[in-house]
């Protein structure tokens, strides 16, 4: 192959990549190379790894990422583990989850014996992870169920929320689960409030955005200072 071709080519696959990694694509497999890559968000992982939260995805772990609106972060058995060490050795006695969209998260932790209380705005009386997601903005959970901890999993971009729960009196933790404020939550509630980063937990999840190599996935625990 001479090296103009060569040239062409190098430059559809960074288009493609390119692409890609702004949203999911069509189908399945990669135009040019034939590899297979979608979806982007679990691409990669090990089936071991995705065994432990698999059961709770009606339709399996890819197909869910792609075509279920509310899941936008893939937790591994690993994460949760992880997760639910971090929270007893916090000692917290209430945990809040805040944005739990279908209660996925809940439901896989109260599957490993730690449950949790699920809240969304946009709760419905359906239950499909086996848990029950109950109807309130964050600042009427926090009022309502009194927690130490919450957490939130990807909250929208440009949101006050998180900034709002770190100030709300009796919440001794917030857990921000997302990229650091690049696509979701505050850009500046890391360096405004101080956000101790958890390597460890950041790398065993994976999001929608992810692409092979590229993680995008960020934890971040900050002290509540209401």
């Amino acid at each position: 192959m001479g090296p103009f071709f060569s040239f062409i080519l190098s430059v559809a696959a960074i288009c493609c990549l390119s692409c890609h990694r702004r949203s999911l694509p069509s189908s399945p497999y990669c135009p040019l190379c034939g590899q297979r890559l979608w979806p982007a968000s679990v691409s990669g992982i090990p089936a071991s790894r995705t065994a432990a939260t698999a059961r709770f995805l009606p339709l399996g772990p890819e197909v869910a990422l792609a075509e279920r609106k509310q899941l936008y972060f893939l937790p591994t058995a690993e994460f949760l583990r992880a997760l639910i060490r971090l929270f007893r050795h916090l000692g917290v006695k209430g945990v809040l989850e805040v944005g739990a969209g279908e209660g996925f998260m809940a439901g896989a932790l109260a599957e490993r014996g730690f449950p949790v209380v699920a809240t969304d705005l946009e709760a419905t009386p359906a239950t499909p992870y086996g848990v029950p997601v109950h109807r309130a903005s964050h600042l009427e959970a926090v009022a309502a169920w009194r927690p130490e901890l919450a957490f939130w999993c990807w909250p929208p971009l440009g949101s006050r929320a998180p900034q709002e729960l770190l100030q709300t009196p009796g919440l001794k933790y917030y857990l921000d689960v997302g990229d650091g404020g690049a696509a979701a939550g505050a850009p500046n509630l890391v360096p405004r409030f101080r956000g101790r980063y958890l390597h460890t937990l950041s790398r065993l999840g994976y999001s929608r955005l992810d692409w092979g190599p590229f993680r995008h996935n960020r934890c971040f625990l900050f002290r509540g200072i209401g």
